[in-house]
């Protein structure tokens, strides 16, 4: 807030007159740095609603294959973008899961979002949802910048980022992972992330 509050006060006192390039950059400026902004607030308010048990009331019989269906849809362009293969496969027959649709939807959105992110242009990301006896699994594999083993023991903590995520002026705010390891485990589920640098 403090430097989109400076950015406009350069254009308020008047030190972009008659440069219009200026002017625009400063307006780009203060645009990325508000959405990075309304970002936290999505993810601190997502956060926030972990922290609730959640309502027997909205815990229905989903289909996963739904959910990914409609998440992989909404990000396809996204990846298209980066000129990024996203595929994506699922078993036949895959069980219903009891759960709650806005927040197995989130974890879908964040894993596809993470995946695209943090893969180069050009790269790849495959999904898929496979059951193994009464148990589905959602895998997501990327061609990703990767994580280091020392990164990888605290991915789930609130607001960690790992250092090469950092580096590379990738935008986040460290809840995403943390906000879907609640979700998942509040679910009876179980999340991991295998990765190497």
């Amino acid at each position: 807030i403090g430097a989109i509050e400076g950015y406009l006060n350069l254009i308020v006192e008047g030190l972009t007159a008659n440069n219009p390039e200026k002017e625009a950059s400063i307006i780009q400026k203060c645009r990325d740095k508000a959405h990075n902004l309304i970002e936290m607030i999505n993810d601190l308010l997502d956060l926030s609603k972990t922290e609730r048990k959640i309502d027997e009331k909205h815990i229905k019989s989903l289909d996963l294959k739904e959910i990914m269906d409609e998440t992989i849809g909404f990000y396809r362009n996204e990846a298209k973008e980066k000129d990024i293969n996203l595929q994506y496969t699922v078993d036949e027959n895959i069980e219903k899961v009891r759960g709650v649709m806005e927040e197995l939807s989130r974890v879908c959105a964040n894993l596809i979002s993470n995946a695209i992110k943090y893969t180069p242009e050009k790269g790849w990301v495959n999904v898929s949802i496979k059951q193994d006896n009464h148990h589905i699994h959602i895998i997501v594999q990327d061609s990703g910048i990767g994580i280091s083993s020392v990164a990888l023991e605290k991915i789930f903590d609130e607001f960690y980022r790992a250092e090469n995520a950092v580096q590379s002026k990738i935008i986040g705010t460290g809840l995403g992972l943390s906000i879907a390891h609640k979700i998942v485990k509040d679910h009876n589920g179980y999340i991991d992330v295998q990765s190497k640098l």
